[in-house]
């Protein structure tokens, strides 16, 4: 169902236009009602209406100034004018509009409804695009964390692939010219105290943390976190500048903002700069030895650069390092975990952040909300927000707002100490004809019927 947004002063008009429309057209829209240019710029505002009748006379705000604050707010709204006037007069700031189509007093059915045929024809198109983009970034977003992981893996174990290393990066649009290896460990003895269950709430937790750390650093990305630790690819452009120092105090600031939130021991290991995806191998490597020389350093430290310390290691240290972590996981059962992981976390992730989107709106639903500035609260693409909160809530974004405010409507009603007016506007609405519409409509009774039942 579309959402249509009639604006004129005159109420026969406006009743008229709805009933042609919806006796050729059941079914097909929502219709609200604004008698004026600043009621139809607010119900714009809070709708978010797909198609805008707007008569071009009216007192206050005129229609194509209303219009004007409308396609400011809402680009791709489908807008038309009702004038009895005629419409050359104004086809040029029209144009400038974006208006799509004008209609003529007294309108002809047929001018109406081929005019919304038309409307409809470009909606579904828009509709369809949409979908189709929303397809593209859930792959992408499915797929993402899979190449990660694959190639975090490839760097690791040294795994022969069909693709090569440098296919992958570009694929998952990784830039790694100028690159170095970080590893965190985590020390088992912290957490022999924690159930199996407790200890991966609690590395989810961590891992969540440190890939929000790697954002500062784009084109980064990192290894789930498998046998204890995780590894951290991190890109430094020509441009970058940076020192030894830097990346020591970054790693010291990363351990002890971690170690200050679990219960966990901590140690980072940075390895050399290289200057090519394929040399990380050698970096990681590198990383891995100066996290376990942290680890077992009396007393410990914290993080540890592998060019300080590479003068006091035997010459097969790094070759040690990598076989105590590695020496007997095969690279099938190690691939298999880091997908289950990666699968995991994806979820966990999901559910985390539509709690924190369910919180904001519960919070803000009798505001003028939208869909989008839900969405940039949590850092989703609003298309893909819009499927992964049906996804896991069971309704949509709209029909979430609309049940919490007409769960609240239901209580005020009850409460039988507010006019309908102003229960409409405490719950979020500002037209209280569509909030009455609206109402009946999910509850089967008028507001005025509801409070008459409930009181009796």
């Amino acid at each position: 169902m579309y959402r249509m947004l009639i604006a004129d002063d005159e109420a026969l008009e406006r009743e008229g236009l709805e009933l042609i429309i919806s006796r050729a057209m059941p079914g097909i829209f929502e219709i609200m009602h604004a008698e004026n240019g600043r009621m139809a710029i607010q119900l714009a505002k809070e709708c978010r209406p797909d198609i805008v009748l707007m008569d071009v006379k009216m007192p206050g705000i005129q229609g194509l100034d209303a219009l004007r604050d409308i396609g400011a707010m809402n680009p791709s709204v489908k807008m038309v004018l009702v004038t009895a006037y005629d419409y050359f007069a104004y086809a040029k700031q029209a144009l400038v509009l974006g208006v799509k189509d004008y209609i003529v007093k007294p309108a002809k059915p047929e001018q109406i409804l081929s005019t919304l045929t038309k409307l409809l024809r470009e909606l579904e198109q828009e509709k369809d695009h949409r979908f189709a983009e929303l397809r593209r970034q859930d792959r992408y977003t499915q797929l993402m964390p899979l190449i990660e992981n694959e190639l975090s893996m490839m760097v690791i174990t040294d795994q022969i692939q069909e693709l090569s290393l440098e296919q992958m990066a570009e694929y998952a649009d990784f830039h790694m010219d100028r690159c170095l290896s970080a590893v965190i460990i985590f020390n088992e003895q912290e957490t022999s105290s924690f159930s199996e269950e407790q200890q991966r709430e609690q590395l989810e937790l961590v891992y969540q943390d440190i890939k929000r750390a790697l954002d500062k650093y784009p084109s980064s990305f990192s290894s789930p976190i498998i046998q204890q630790h995780i590894a951290l690819f991190i890109p430094f452009p020509e441009h970058t500048l940076f020192t030894k120092a830097d990346i020591n105090a970054w790693g010291i600031r990363l351990i002890e903002d971690l170690q200050r939130s679990y219960a966990l021991k901590l140690y980072a290991g940075f390895g050399a700069l290289k200057s090519n995806i394929r040399q990380l191998r050698e970096s990681y490597r590198e990383a891995l030895c100066a996290a376990d020389y942290a680890s077992t350093k009396q007393p410990p430290a914290s993080c540890v650069i592998y060019s300080d310390i590479a003068d006091l290691l035997e010459p097969a240290a790094l070759e040690k390092a990598y076989h105590r972590r590695w020496g007997t996981v095969s690279s099938s059962s190690l691939l298999h975990t880091a997908m289950e992981q990666a699968h995991h976390a994806r979820e966990q992730a999901a559910n985390s952040l539509i709690e924190q989107a369910k919180s904001y709106i519960d919070t803000h639903f009798v505001d003028e909300l939208s869909m989008e500035e839900v969405a940039e609260q949590v850092h989703l693409n609003p298309f893909y927000f819009s499927k992964l909160f049906k996804q896991h809530i069971g309704q949509t974004f709209t029909d979430y707002v609309t049940q919490s405010r007409i769960t609240l409507a239901r209580s005020l009603l009850e409460e039988n100490d507010l006019s309908l007016k102003e229960i409409s506007y405490q719950v979020g609405y500002k037209d209280p004809n569509y909030f009455s519409r609206v109402f009946k409509k999910v509850t089967g009774l008028a507001p005025t019927e509801y409070r008459n039942c409930y009181i009796k």
